[in-house]
């Protein structure tokens, strides 16, 4: 095995084998004779060096300095160490990546030419030319262009919304950003970019402990490889300028009363005063901060919206899907957490992009469709729409205690590196397919790495991680059937589970082989026999789907009432809304008089968006057949306070948890669009509601929705 290393870099390696303690960055720059910023480079090539061949890379320990793990010293001491690396190939990537990789290249600078795109990439010039196509086409609908000049290629358009769409396509493809960062040491223009990556992440934990709030490994990753990107930029002229982020000076103020302000301007002015000067670049890096945080620390005003607000989509939950949950207070402390660096995504426009969470949409589409009907509360806090994977980080909460079994028994330590959210979506599923293993935790990478001894017995990890006392099984954070049955035979391997019978099998096999065979390999035999014998597991909960049919076949123009809302109260009204399904003896009289006395109950939860409330109750109090109904006011009036103002009223009779689910996912979709929204409050006749609805539906059958 063979590792390339650098002429300083050898150097700064043999600094460290020698060293008998730690090696501040200061004693290490003064052996050397470079400055830090050379220094932090050096340090971050050695270390994706070693990583590249599972080597542990140096260490650092805050205030105290770096180090080598003696495993280290001992494993370079056994390795050829060579000198210059070879010429810079980012590798093979897909069409989709490339254009993210050209995305890269094009947000650091201007000279980013097709002969060096070429080379880079390994591809043709036509291939290079089509990418960069393709990516002007993307660009355009965001008012970013593509310009090319006599130096190479640049990006041209607002720099908040270039940062925007850079945010977004490396949350996407996030695995290319520590590619590109590694590659870019060979790139004397862009190897300042390790140097700013290290000096970031130093300063995160400066903010960590300056403001006691902690960051999830991932969020840490993002921010000091992202913000290296937005630091290179800004050190090239590209900055925010004056009121081009936060216009609002009641806004601006209230940011910089916060400690994050002050550290976010310390950090920026290191590299010039004019980059804080009459500009909003410290107001952006705070944002990025307070939308990162995992815990409760928070400003109080907001802290206290969030937390009404997360008890009120609880309750929404609870009484549009019908469940009751065991630890209502737990959940609703969990989703009060993610609630609140969630305001700052949105109020600061970094809302998450993430494929990893459509599968949530996908698998388990009425935990999503009820979250997506009950976070109304939010996006009226919030001032703005969440996107489809922020709807589905919220629904991983309601997930888990959907799915979470109550049995535990054995012992597993989880250690995720994707915040809370997904942390316990996945203890959830741990828990429905092995009930009776413990679980504890989750744990973040860098919690896991200062402990000593784990006391559970098996660590369950969505990150390669090192093996303390107790064996590590890597999974993905989001098992599909493959992942927990490839879990289960790991667990069984460890004899941390079993599946039933499987010993008294396995003693029994055993006895056949050993009387017809000569064993060579016991221990490796049972290990094989546990594997064969593990039987596999569904990882969905298994829901009896019958027919669910569309919103238009539910809504009809004979059960679409027009009212005058003059002196009309809101109970009068969920009457006046109810009374076709009466008529038609869908519902009884007992129906109309629960969906009321829970409004009293439960206030005004059945308020899901502006102006329109979904009025029903549990189908045991006297729903005959599924059926919807609505009722649209020539004005608004007040559910139960003037905060909440209702002119459409949709009674939904449900008969079963499923069976509802299409049209509710569809008459979500309607009311989260302004414009058929708009539309439906234009109506005049049941028809024209009618329309309003197939049109709808038209439009996302053809769109594959």
């Amino acid at each position: 095995m063979t590792i390339h290393f650098t002429d300083n870099e050898m150097k700064l390696l043999k600094i460290l084998i020698e060293a008998d303690g730690y090696q501040s960055i200061n004693a290490i720059v003064r052996k050397m004779g470079f400055s830090k910023r050379s220094v932090y480079s050096f340090i971050s090539n050695i270390s994706n060096k070693c990583l590249e061949q599972h080597i542990e890379p140096p260490r650092n320990v805050y205030r105290q300095g770096y180090f080598l793990p003696d495993g280290t010293k001992r494993q370079l001491e056994g390795l050829k160490l060579l000198g210059e690396n070879t010429a810079f190939h980012i590798g093979k990537l897909s069409s989709q990546e490339r254009q993210v990789f050209d995305l890269l290249l094009l947000f650091l600078g201007d000279q980013v030419t097709t002969p060096m795109l070429v080379e880079w990439e390994n591809v043709s010039k036509n291939t290079i030319l089509n990418d960069l196509s393709q990516l002007k086409t993307d660009l355009k609908p965001y008012k970013i262009k593509v310009v090319a000049n006599q130096t190479g290629h640049q990006l041209i358009g607002s720099e908040l919304l270039i940062r925007n769409y850079m945010q977004v396509k490396l949350r996407e493809h996030h695995h290319l950003l520590s590619v590109f960062l590694n590659k870019a040491k060979t790139i004397p223009a862009l190897s300042e970019l390790i140097s700013l990556s290290l000096m970031l992440n130093d300063w995160i934990q400066t903010v960590e402990k300056g403001t006691n709030k902690t960051y999830s490994d991932d969020m840490v990753l993002f921010l000091e490889s992202y913000y290296s990107l937005v630091l290179h930029r800004m050190m090239n002229n590209r900055i925010l300028k004056f009121k081009t982020f936060l216009m609002n000076d009641v806004d601006r103020n209230e940011m910089e009363k916060s400690n994050e302000y002050n550290l976010a301007y310390s950090f920026i002015i290191q590299f010039g005063s004019e980059l804080v000067e009459y500009t909003d670049e410290c107001y952006y890096l705070e944002s990025l901060l307070l939308e990162g945080q995992l815990n409760t620390q928070g400003r109080n005003d907001v802290k206290k919206d969030i937390v009404k607000v997360s008890n009120a989509i609880v309750e929404n939950f609870k009484q549009i899907s019908g469940v009751a949950f065991k630890d209502e207070k737990q959940l609703s402390r969990e989703l009060y957490i993610h609630l609140l660096s969630t305001y700052y995504r949105v109020k600061y426009h970094h809302q998450y992009v993430d494929g990893m969470v459509a599968k949530i949409r996908d698998d388990y589409p009425d935990v999503y469709t009820y979250t997506k009907i009950s976070i109304y509360p939010f996006e009226k806090l919030s001032e703005g729409k969440l996107t489809e994977n922020e709807i589905a980080l919220i629904a991983i909460y309601f997930g888990a205690q959907v799915v979470r079994e109550s049995q535990e028994s054995k012992s597993a330590l989880i250690v995720c590196s994707s915040g809370i959210g997904t942390s316990r979506f996945l203890m959830a599923q741990l828990n429905k397919a092995f009930p009776d293993l413990k679980l504890s935790g989750p744990i973040s990478k860098k919690q896991y790495q200062s402990m000593e001894k784990i006391k559970d017995s098996i660590v369950i990890s969505t990150i390669p991680l090192g093996k303390l006392n107790r064996d590590v099984i890597k999974v993905d954070p989001i098992l599909d059937e493959n992942g927990l049955n490839y879990l289960q035979k790991q667990l069984s391997i460890h004899n941390v589970v079993n599946s039933k019978g499987q010993l008294n099998q396995i003693h029994s096999l055993l006895d056949v082989i050993a009387d017809n065979a000569d064993i060579k390999n016991i221990s490796g035999l049972i290990v094989g026999l546990k594997e064969v014998l593990t039987f596999s597991i569904d990882p969905k909960p298994k829901f009896e789907r019958g027919y669910q049919p569309m919103l238009s076949e539910l809504v009809k123009p004979n059960t679409i009432t027009f009212a005058d809302s003059k002196n009309l109260s809101w109970e009068t009204a969920i009457k006046l809304a109810a009374k076709p399904l009466l008529e038609n003896k869908d519902i009884k009289d007992s129906y109309v008089t629960a969906m009321i006395e829970s409004v009293k109950d439960n206030g005004p939860y059945i308020n899901i968006g502006s102006k329109v409330a979904l009025a029903h109750a549990r189908p045991e109090t006297g729903v005959n057949h599924l059926s919807m109904s609505v009722l649209k006011l020539n004005n608004s009036i007040d559910l139960v306070d003037s905060k909440h103002k209702i002119q459409l009223i949709f009674v939904l009779a449900a008969v079963d948890a499923t069976a509802h689910l299409k049209a509710l996912s569809e008459l979500a979709s309607l009311l989260s669009n302004k414009v058929t929204l708009q539309q439906l409050f234009e109506t005049e006749n049941g028809q024209e509601f009618m329309d309003v609805i197939l049109r709808s539906e038209k439009h996302e059958i053809s769109s594959g929705m």
